[in-house]
């Protein structure tokens, strides 16, 4: 199932929030020397990745494209 043009605006604007508070939890924590916001940074990062990979498919992912995004075969959407 294709994402309408809603959806896909949805999915980039979640993955430009999570990608700034990704951003910002890496800055907050080398700012202030601690390792956890570092982390969740990084956490955030990873998640954004995610919802700007659903956008760019304008699809849902599979749980396998999920797991292991370097070892996805190509789909006939």
């Amino acid at each position: 199932m294709k994402f309408s043009a809603v959806d896909q605006t949805v999915a980039t604007i979640l993955g430009a929030i999570w990608l700034l508070a990704g951003f910002a939890g890496i800055v907050v924590g080398i700012m202030q020397a601690h390792w956890q916001p570092i982390v969740l940074g990084s956490g955030a990062l990873w998640y954004a990745s995610l919802w700007l990979r659903v956008a760019a498919r304008r699809r849902l992912l599979t749980w396998s494209e999920l797991a292991v995004p370097w070892r996805t075969r190509k789909r006939a959407d």
